[in-house]
């Protein structure tokens, strides 16, 4: 008997017209969508659905999309019978993980969301960083290339063998950025608005 886990998304994975077929298909993605209407006190569809604007990729409207677009494929997934042993979740995706395991409810979890959101995204326009994936876990290379530039980033996640994420301010992201592909490294930005997972976030 095959072990099933959920494993939910943080941000990063966000794109323009997120939900947007799930909502067109299926009645609980639209109640779904209304209900966080009530909570987040916008109209996160417009927000999702939009293909002219960037405004998805704000901290403040990013995290409660992916959340309720997680909780939509959960619902469903669990309707194909589809039945998780454990469940684990990326940063934000902790919060979905939660909601699936029924350790907290859709609504509890979307108002802590709302709030994290937004003290999230304050904190990125208030101390701008940046975040970059350098496919490689090896930490003591990677610790002693940032070192070596006297670089404030720090290594943010330990994602898997062939992802490491660092996080730190801009101008020092952007310099790395620069060295590790000098060092032969393969690194990727990520699309998030700030340097989540650092000591920029206090």
């Amino acid at each position: 008997n095959m072990k099933i886990s959920f494993l939910f998304p943080g941000q990063g994975s966000q794109y323009k017209g997120i939900g947007k077929n799930l909502y067109n298909k299926f009645d609980f993605a639209k109640k779904l969508f209304h209900d966080a209407n009530d909570i987040l006190e916008y109209d996160l569809k417009k927000i999702c659905f939009s293909n002219d604007s960037d405004t998805i990729n704000e901290t403040k409207y990013t995290q409660p999309a992916i959340f309720i677009y997680s909780m939509i494929c959960d619902y469903y997934l669990k309707d194909s019978n589809y039945e998780p042993y454990a469940f684990a979740g990326h940063s934000l995706g902790e919060y979905s993980a939660l909601a699936s395991s029924n350790c907290l409810s859709i609504e509890d979890a979307l108002k802590i969301i709302k709030t994290r959101s937004q003290e999230m995204y304050n904190s990125g326009k208030n101390s701008s960083g940046k975040m970059a994936a350098i496919l490689s876990s090896d930490y003591n290379k990677i610790n002693k290339i940032i070192n070596q530039m006297n670089s404030s980033a720090v290594i943010a996640n330990y994602n898997s063998k062939n992802q490491t994420i660092i996080s730190g301010k801009i101008d020092e992201i952007e310099l790395l950025i620069q060295n590790f592909k000098e060092n032969k490294f393969k690194i990727i930005p990520l699309n998030v608005s700030g340097a989540f997972h650092s000591p920029l976030m206090n």
